[in-house]
């Protein structure tokens, strides 16, 4: 098992703005499941991203400290590669929004966002009506 000093946790609880998770904490055992139940794998940290400079600042982490990484986006992967063995688990499942520009025709979605959210978007965000029958359009990479 990966263990860390006070200080380095410490100092990865400052630079990023979501939660770092340790084996010890609450949380650890829910955050580390994913949809694919035969999958049972225990990071020795999460970092629950809450904006998208965590990621970099987890990366850097991560390899500072010779991690091997994995990325949970909305954690459906039959093949379980959002969580890793030991390494750094960089959660960002609670990255869901979705930004619509209907003037481009262009939807912006955070990679936490599942299917759920992209086919029943809260009432708040407003969709062209005639996206109603139609695939969302993928802005280029």
């Amino acid at each position: 098992m990966t263990t860390f000093s006070q200080n380095t946790v410490t100092a990865l609880k400052e630079a990023v703005t979501g939660s770092v998770v340790l084996p010890d904490d609450a949380s650890y055992n829910e955050l580390r499941q994913i949809w694919n139940a035969t999958i049972d794998r225990h990071p020795a940290i999460i970092v629950q991203c809450a904006e998208a400079e965590d990621v970099p600042r987890a990366l850097h982490f991560a390899r500072e400290q010779g991690l091997e990484v994995s990325v949970r986006g909305a954690g459906h992967n039959i093949a379980g590669n959002a969580v890793c063995e030991g390494g750094i688990m960089i959660d960002m499942s609670n990255m869901t929004q979705v930004r619509v520009d209907a003037v481009k025709k262009i939807a912006y979605v955070q990679p936490g966002a599942g299917w759920v959210i992209l086919t029943r978007p809260p009432s708040s965000m407003v969709w062209p009506r005639h996206w109603a029958s139609t695939p969302l359009p993928v802005p280029p990479v």
